[in-house]
């Protein structure tokens, strides 16, 4: 993709926690954002909904049905899972690249096994309000949040106001009038004096010019 001609690579966003431990060694997690969920829908598809036949005959799902939220909410809980555990990375405290998590209890192969992660994280001894703090790294990292959404507008305005200012410069234009000619031809009245004193007044439209003496 491209804008304004230059070649757009926008990688998603990271986010990383760090939770201490009694013996000095923190653990740290990186989040990644979930580019493609077709490998999940591959393995876990949409399940089929309960159907219900209208009169006339067509069939229409049925949201009315005892399963219906059922399968719903078992879909969208499995997929929650699946994106925490492919979103979710352990930290080389060394080399701060992303380390591979071995989970013992989950295949991922298996939908019906990717909600052992909590369990996982229980038994090695993470406190419930870390394992909260994991699940959130990751949900938050693959959300738009407000929060987020607020960072990144307050960050583009920034960088606008950085930009120098253009002043626009306004061009006067102005109108000369020819020399020689009047400015009001139509409307003015030319007056000659003739050896004799009087005055003659040529109004523009009159066939005669008008004599009058000059007091």
């Amino acid at each position: 993709m491209k804008i304004q001609g230059k070649t757009i690579y926008a990688p998603a966003v990271s986010d990383v926690l760090v939770l201490s431990r009694p013996d000095g060694k923190s653990i740290a997690f990186r989040a990644h954002a979930v580019m493609n969920r077709q490998p999940f829908d591959d393995i876990c598809p949409y399940p089929k909904l309960p159907m219900k036949t209208l009169r006339g005959g067509e069939k229409v799902v049925d949201t009315e049905h005892k399963n219906y939220n059922i399968l719903i909410q078992q879909h969208a809980k499995q997929y929650q899972d699946w994106m925490i555990l492919t979103g979710l990375k352990a930290v080389d405290p060394d080399t701060k690249e992303d380390i591979e998590i071995e989970w013992e209890t989950i295949n991922m192969s298996d939908p019906t096994t990717y909600g052992n992660w909590m369990k996982e994280l229980e038994s090695t001894g993470f406190s419930d309000i870390e394992r909260m703090r994991i699940h959130g790294l990751v949900i938050d990292t693959n959300s738009l949040t407000e929060a987020r959404l607020t960072e990144a507008r307050e960050s583009f305005l920034r960088e606008r106001a950085k930009l120098p200012v253009q002043s626009s410069s306004q061009s006067s234009e102005q109108s000369d009038t020819p020399s020689g000619e009047p400015a009001n031809d139509s409307e003015s009245d030319h007056q000659e004096s003739n050896q004799d004193g009087m005055t003659s007044t040529n109004v523009t439209g009159g066939s005669e010019p008008v004599l009058s003496n000059t007091v």
